[in-house]
């Protein structure tokens, strides 16, 4: 039944409303156990819930999970909070709540479970923060927005998100390799980056654009979720570019920043798309 299809089921104003409350519950259950954390219960609540190879090893498997919402401290908490709402701003409006929550624990829940057993032998070792799950939604957004142009605070001119998440993981891959012996879990972010890509791939893959293992890029989808698939042919009277721009806008401002005739050249874009199917 026409019911049952993907494009006649998901509305795509819905999904990028869903995503975006998605994202600021996953900062606000972060800053509220921040705020336990470090104003309450202190050390004991670390010590419980932080990721110890020790404890990990000793079944204590909610570890896995929990380590990802406590931090070290304000600096720590504020730099993964502010990579999750510029780079979850993008990819969350797209995925919708669901898949974007999933994006997010995958990514920080498996990245600690890989990075525990490359420490096995060492049980002193103990991991807490939200890096990795931010690093698999850096790489989420670029794989379904890749020539987003952003802006770094050192560099005076705006390079591709692809280009920034290839940044990213060189620099966490040379950090790694330099210092070994650091207290920053370096591998646990790429471990993360590596978990988001795979997450991406095999769950994803509707929405993939670039695929950072691979020479070529996904065409047909131009970065567009299901549902907005406009044709760049005469028989569309939206163009693929229009679409474009409302739907990094919708991601970076809101549904609420679109005019009244933005919003109604969305719904003209899906009508275009469910009339050819």
């Amino acid at each position: 039944m026409l019911n049952d299809r993907r494009y006649m089921r998901r509305n795509p104003e819905e999904d990028a409303r869903g995503g975006v409350h998605a994202m600021f519950g996953l900062i606000i259950a972060n800053l509220v156990v921040f705020i336990i954390q470090h104003m309450m219960s202190g050390a004991d609540v670390t010590q419980q819930f932080a990721l110890s190879v020790y404890h990990a090893r000793k079944l204590e498997l909610w570890r896995f999970f929990t380590a990802m919402f406590l931090h070290g401290g304000f600096m720590h908490f504020f730099f993964n909070m502010f990579g999750l709402y510029i780079f979850g701003s993008l990819a969350a409006p797209i995925l919708g709540a669901k898949r974007f929550l999933l994006l997010y624990l995958i990514s920080g829940t498996l990245g600690n479970v890989l990075w525990f057993f490359v420490n096995w032998n060492n049980p002193q070792v103990w991991l807490i923060g939200a890096s990795g799950a931010v690093m698999g939604v850096i790489l989420a957004s670029a794989m379904i927005l890749p020539d987003i142009p952003m802006m770094l605070l050192f560099v005076p001119f705006p390079i591709k998100l692809k280009t920034l998440a290839i940044v990213y993981i060189v620099i966490e891959i040379f950090s790694q390799l330099t210092n070994p012996g650091s207290q920053t879990a370096y591998l646990a972010h790429i471990f993360g980056f590596i978990c988001g890509y795979l997450y991406m791939i095999f769950f994803v893959k509707d929405l993939v654009v670039w695929n950072p293992l691979s020479s070529g890029r996904k065409k047909e989808s131009n970065g567009l979720p299901p549902g907005w698939e406009v044709s760049s042919g005469p028989k569309s009277s939206v163009s693929r570019s229009e679409v474009e721009r409302l739907l990094i806008k919708l991601s970076r401002e809101g549904i609420n920043s679109l005019t009244e005739e933005e919003q109604e050249t969305l719904r003209k874009a899906r009508e275009e798309m469910m009339n050819r199917h």
